[in-house]
């Protein structure tokens, strides 16, 4: 099994709306190589992470800049569970978050590809593991 290197169980971001969000975050590295994972949780007060998967995805690396991560391009992967509606019967769905970068280095342009493997599958793959 494969553990996170930064957990952080209500990560804080600010959104468009200028209200404070925020999410379960999981940040894996190996090498230059880093996945990030981002859970909706029913708490968030502010913007859902699906809704403000740009903004959450600039906070995210500055976070590992801050932490001293050196990771050109993390992949980032949207999971929605049972912490997401309260619902312990919710099953896991993951998407990876494809997004672009603007002139000033901001993420731009989110799309979502649905993953049809468990997070540790997924996890294995990116990481070369």
């Amino acid at each position: 099994m494969i553990h996170p290197d930064v957990l952080i169980e209500a990560f804080e971001f600010y959104a468009s709306t200028q209200k404070v969000s925020h999410c379960h975050l999981e940040v894996y590295v190996k090498e230059q190589r880093a996945v990030v994972v981002w859970t909706e949780l029913l708490s968030n007060p502010g913007m859902s992470v699906t809704n403000a998967a740009e903004e959450l995805a600039d906070a995210v690396v500055e976070l590992l800049k801050d932490l001293m991560f050196q990771v050109p391009k993390p992949v980032f992967i949207e999971r929605y569970d049972a912490r997401s509606y309260g619902d312990p019967a919710d099953q896991e769905r993951l998407s990876r978050v494809v997004l672009s970068r603007d002139a000033r280095g901001k993420h731009r342009g989110a799309s979502w590809v649905a993953l049809q493997l468990p997070l540790q599958q997924v996890l294995q793959e990116e990481m070369g593991v």
